[in-house]
């Protein structure tokens, strides 16, 4: 159990900023907004991390995102793609598109989703990464036909600690 204490200890965390997009629609409803916010990262052996991200986004109405990623870096010299699977929320008000009256659900429910997560433009130069876009792409339990994109403009993030390697140790 000890183990688990000095693995979390001796992890490579991240913190990073991003800008992007998010949209939910469902048959019902729809949640949409553009903006950024703060995150972490963890990374683990393998070239695995595990990612915590809030976004402050507006277009439809204040809208706060927080997206939980587990991801697979691959390296390639300086770029580092990376895939993997997230669980995203999308909290705030929503645009009511249905005609229906018995169809719409309460107005500030959370949307929240299963998204398969793609950063093909993830670049690492020491301490620091910039990935110039990202896609994640998912949907939700039901209502049925809910579809959940997320889209990654810019982050930047700075690893903590970080010590520059030295020649001949």
């Amino acid at each position: 159990m000890l183990w688990w204490v000095g693995a979390a200890l001796a992890a490579e965390v991240d913190v990073l900023l991003g800008l992007g997009a998010a949209l939910h629609s469902s048959p019902t409803d729809l949640a949409a907004g553009v903006g950024g916010g703060p995150g972490v990262r963890v990374h683990g052996p393998w070239g695995l991390a595990a990612e915590l991200r809030a976004s402050a986004l507006v277009y439809s109405g204040p809208l706060l995102a927080v997206d939980l990623n587990a991801l697979r870096y691959f390296e390639v010299g300086r770029l580092h793609p990376a895939l993997g699977l997230g669980v995203s929320t999308l909290w705030g008000p929503r645009v009511r598109i249905a005609e229906d009256p018995e169809a719409i659900g309460p107005l500030w429910a959370p949307a929240a989703s299963l998204r398969a997560v793609l950063r093909p433009l993830t670049f690492r130069e020491g301490p620091w990464e910039v990935c110039a876009l990202g896609l994640s792409v998912g949907a939700a339990p039901p209502p049925p036909k809910t579809v959940s994109v997320g889209i990654e403009l810019l982050t930047v993030s700075g690893r903590l600690g970080w010590v520059a390697p030295t020649e001949g140790w």
